[in-house]
């Protein structure tokens, strides 16, 4: 004790008083001060001061301050000290460009105050300084072309303007600003982007890709424009056709009306001139009163009492003919065949009847002919403007009052028959002007009625010209442009336009090696990129017949339960194409979802995911796998400046989603992760990816991992990483753990390792890992009090159903207490299994793991037991994948990664010189190996039953106990630790069960007893 005690005071006296970390702590400190002080100093440089700051000397101001701040007053804020320090820097050097020197000075004095790496600051500290000379440079040659007084001295400096006006000699004023040009491009170019070449590879494939939208959208254009052309052209031909085939259908109809009543005009003026003829040659008679009723009867024979009336009127006051024996009928004259079919005109023997009926005189013939002739033209009208498709109410009335007017002519000259004083008289009756009367009304009713049809004509358009009955062809073109217009905008509405997204174009880096904080230097090289496959360059063109094929089934298949859609949208990814669709307004959210089945039935497609809605948007997404699918590899994830630049600390590189982005998640922030799905869906793969991935992105000081592959084939290869990334107990000579009896020793290892952390981390008062290393780093923490840097552990476990299944609740519960706790001191857990099952996945493991990822599942029971929520039972397969972070659900592809290219970069790192594999608990002290306390005295109640079991099996297996005496793993393991200790069975053999020393039970009984084998 007392050797220790002076160790203790000679370390003590041996210290320097102040260490060498505060020392750099108060150097950073001043260098920022004194950064801040000429800072203010420059800024607050006025030109006045110039001259003070000459006259006055820097040594006498200082000594004798009072003299000369009564004499003199300085503007700036440092005083005499800031006018002359400005005077020096400003007009004299670099102008105001000089701030950014120091800034530059701060950032410096910032990074020793804080003990970073100065080595980091070097390159930027040179740009800065090029950036500033030419800066004032390029100031300094405006400040000359420009002739300003003293060449804008202030901003440039006498260096900027001496430079400028030095380059404006030699090689002139363009010249000379094409330079600085030049310069300042160059510089600008290494701010934003440390590779010139990326930059304009950058730029070029900006122009690249501007071009082929623009002409894509040009295509798409010409495209619609020259099918709504044909659209229009041919709407156009057929209107034309409908049009002129309804005007020849009119024209021949009134054609056909003309020559009717041409005809019967010359009919009936025929018929008057020989009954004026027969009337004239016949002898004149005094009519008997006795029978003028039976003449003004109708007659069998069909003929008119008008004719009678005539002849009887025309013969007045000519003597009367001798009485004759014959009857009325034999009395009439005989009529000819057209006179019988003048007078059989419709309308003419009504209109005899009531006359006669009065007791009047009937009108002359001529007159009755023509006005049956006109009650026939008016039928004939009414009736085809009835009958036709847009008849009206109005061109009925119209039509129905049209003959009106001629029955007020007809009545006034019927008046004029009937009347006492007239009746009879010939002479006052003109036929000619009655007929002209006729034929006017007729004119007027026919125009009336030519103007109704053009108004319910449908291909007839009203321009609002002055003319109504303008017929031109620009009123007819016009009207027809504006119909084809309306039916384009009908069209339009109907027919939704498709949009398609575009992929998003993630920056490539070749060079992905990320820098390691690690508390000391260690020979490490990452494994370069190309040890991975790049992918076959293919057409990753968007396939437009598919788009258009799937949209038009979407469209109908909702039309057919009315449900309209707006707008579509289709956003194609690697694996399934999103139609993101915009519903009219009033139509549920709720009747499109129920409509999923009925939707992947129409599609015909291995599976779809309806996403009603999509977070975010006002859109119901519908996911219909594509029919060539893309093959991500892991080059193209991690191989970006996203990976690369990234600052997580345990990135994961999940995939690409369906907008083509790469996804990356920390597994520090998720803390721990379950995988499942069914087998050939993609979970092995995905593991390859993790383990890949964190090999590339984390230096081997960072990182370990802990693999426990119960299927001893799927994870082996990583055996080779031993001496880098590997952490296992002391008393565990394999990397890869495949017993279950191991692997729950590792667990209880990895839940010891975590209380000894939260030691530490306690002694240290730091809450979590990132702040106990970077405490370490700084020296604040003394390894003599064991204290060491930390690197995170990951816990893989390929298979959790087949240890579920062999160790039950011996296993779940280091899996709990590590999920629950070992967050913070950086151990985290991914499980994996092919079975998802309440059994496997138990509620208290699922409260634990917030991240999930489901593979391909076969019901949606599974998919529940995974997400909590239906959709795993969608997927495709291949690496298609649903990522569950919180409440937030992604669905993405994951990468691909070879067993070749995993072998490729374990044995480039394998390759290197390591420093061991990272030592756990070892078991004992986990509580997990043999007690050298217990003796045989002590021994378990099932002792005996137990090796009575291993006996008769020769098999010292604890898992054969387990299932034999339905007893949990510990104990089991302490009836095999006592079955050793009565020599019954062999020491531990490693992954092999224990060599059985008793042959059989008989020999058993003996060494139970006590008896010796001899005897």
């Amino acid at each position: 004790m007392a050797s220790t005690g002076s160790k203790k005071k000679s370390k003590k006296k041996d210290a320097p008083a102040i260490s060498t970390r505060r020392k750099l702590e108060v150097l950073g400190l001043v260098l920022m001060v004194f950064a801040l002080l000429l800072t203010l100093a420059f800024v607050t440089y006025q030109p006045e001061d110039d001259a003070i700051a000459r006259a006055i000397s820097l040594g006498d101001a200082i000594v004798n301050p009072a003299d000369h701040q009564a004499q003199f007053r300085v503007r700036n804020a440092l005083g005499i000290v800031g006018a002359e320090l400005a005077r020096v820097m400003v007009p004299g050097f670099l102008g105001y460009t000089v701030i950014s020197l120091t800034g530059l000075l701060l950032v410096w004095g910032f990074a020793i105050f804080r003990h970073l790496d100065p080595r980091r600051l070097i390159y930027p500290t040179g740009l800065t300084a090029v950036s500033a000379f030419v800066a004032s440079t390029l100031i300094g040659w405006f400040g000359h072309t420009l002739e300003t007084e003293n060449g804008l001295l202030t901003w440039a400096g006498a260096v900027g303007v001496g430079t400028a006006g030095w380059m404006q000699r030699i090689f002139g004023v363009t010249g000379s600003f094409i330079l600085l040009l030049l310069a300042g491009t160059v510089v600008l170019l290494l701010v934003v982007d440390h590779d010139i070449q990326r930059s304009i590879d950058r730029v070029v494939d900006f122009v690249k890709t501007f071009r082929e939208r623009v002409r894509t959208r040009y295509m798409d254009w010409a495209e619609k424009r020259a099918r709504r052309k044909a659209e229009r052209q041919s709407q156009r031909s057929e209107r034309e056709k409908e049009r002129e085939a309804a005007r020849e259908r009119r024209q021949a109809e009134i054609e056909r009306e003309r020559r009717k009543q041409e005809e019967k005009r010359r009919s009936a003026d025929a018929h008057r001139a020989r009954i004026e003829e027969e009337t004239t040659s016949a002898p004149t008679a005094t009519p008997d009163p006795s029978s003028t009723s039976p003449r003004r009867a109708p007659q069998e024979d069909g003929s008119s009492a008008s004719s009678a009336s005539a002849s009887d009127a025309e013969t007045q006051g000519s003597p009367p003919p001798p009485p004759s024996d014959k009857s009325p009928a034999q009395e009439a004259p005989a009529m000819d065949p057209e006179e019988k079919d003048a007078s059989s005109v419709p309308g003419s023997s009504n209109v005899s009847e009531s006359e006669s009926s009065d007791g009047g005189t009937a009108s002359s013939p001529g007159m009755t002919i023509r006005n049956d002739l006109f009650r026939d033209r008016l039928r004939s009208a009414y009736t085809q403007t009835s009958n036709g498709p847009d008849a009206s109410t109005e061109v009925r009335t119209d039509a129905a009052d049209a003959p009106e007017e001629a029955e007020e002519v007809y009545d006034r000259d019927d008046a004029t028959d009937t009347d006492g004083s007239d009746a009879g008289d010939d002479a006052n009756i003109d036929v000619d002007e009655l007929e002209a009367d006729f034929s006017e009304a007729f004119d007027r009713v026919e125009e009336q009625l030519h103007e109704d049809d053009e108004e319910d004509d449908p291909y007839v358009v009203d321009l609002d010209v002055p003319a109504p009955d303008d017929t031109s062809e620009d009123a007819v073109e016009n009207a027809g442009k504006e119909a084809r217009d309306d039916d384009e905008e009908a069209d339009s509405v109907r027919d939704v336009e498709l949009h398609v997204q575009e992929q998003v174009e993630e920056e490539r880096a070749d060079d992905i090696e990320r820098q390691a904080d690690v508390p000391e230097e260690v020979p490490y090289s990452a494994p370069s990129i190309d040890l991975l496959d790049a992918s076959q360059e293919s057409d990753r063109s968007v396939d437009r017949d598919e788009l258009e094929e799937n949209k038009r089934i979407l469209l109908d298949k909702l039309e057919t339960y009315n449900v309209e859609i707006q707008d579509i949208k289709a956003v194609v990814g690697p694996t399934v194409t999103r139609y993101e669709l915009t519903p009219a307004p009033g139509i549920k959210v709720s009747r499109i979802k129920s409509l999923e089945d009925d939707l992947a039935m129409a599609m015909a497609a291995q599976g779809i995911r309806m996403i009603a809605p999509i977070p975010g948007k006002s859109a119901v997404g519908v996911e219909i796998p594509n029919r060539n699918r893309e093959l991500v590899r892991l080059r193209e994830v991690i191989g970006t400046a996203k990976f690369r630049d990234t600052e997580m600390e345990l990135p994961f590189p999940l995939g690409k989603s369906i907008e083509g982005e790469v996804f990356l998640a920390d597994l520090t922030k998720m803390p721990h992760l379950l995988i499942a799905g069914a087998t050939g869906s993609g979970k092995s793969v995905g593991l390859n990816t993790l383990l890949t991935g964190l090999l590339y992105a984390c230096h081997p000081s960072n990182l370990k991992f802990v693999i426990i592959d119960p299927k001893k084939i799927e994870l082996q290869q990583y055996s080779h990483l031993d001496d880098h990334f590997i952490a296992r107990p002391a008393d565990l000579s394999d990397a890869v753990v495949t017993d279950v009896d191991e692997a729950l020793g590792v667990l209880k290892s990895c839940e010891k390792e975590m209380e000894e952390r939260y030691d530490l981390l306690s002694e240290a008062s730091v809450r979590g890992i990132r702040a106990y290393n970077r405490k370490f780093k700084d020296g604040a923490l003394d390894p003599e009090d064991g204290h060491r840097h930390m690197p995170y552990i990951v816990v893989v476990v390929d298979e959790l159903a087949d240890l579920m299944m062999t160790a039950g609740k011996e296993i779940e519960g280091p899996i709990a207490r590590l999920a629950q706790m070992a967050r913070a001191v950086g151990i985290h857990l991914v499980l994996a299994t092919q079975r998802p099952s309440v059994d496997v996945i138990t509620g208290l493991i699922k409260a634990n793991f917030p991240s999930r990822i489901a593979y391909e599942v076969a019901s949606r029971v599974d998919s529940r037991t995974i997400l909590d929520q239906i959709g795993a039972e969608g997927l495709v397969g291949n690496g298609d994948l649903l990522y569950l972070s919180g409440s937030k659900l992604i669905r993405l592809q994951g990468p691909f990664v070879s067993v070749e290219e995993v072998e490729r970069i374990v044995d480039f790192i394998a390759d290197q010189p390591g420093r061991g594999a990272y030592e756990l608990p070892s078991l004992s002290d986990a509580g997990h190996g043999p007690d050298v306390t217990l003796g045989v005295e002590d021994t378990d109640d099932l002792f005996e039953e137990g090796a009575r079991v291993i006996v008769r099996r020769q098999q010292g297996s604890v898992s054969l106990l387990q299932r034999k005496l339905a007893v949990g793993y510990t104990r089991a393991a302490r009836i095999v630790d006592q079955l050793e200790e009565a020599g019954i069975v062999g020491p531990f053999n490693g992954t092999k069960a224990r060599d059985v020393l008793v042959d059989d039970e008989e020999q058993l009984d003996r060494l139970l007893s006590g008896e010796d084998d001899d005897e």
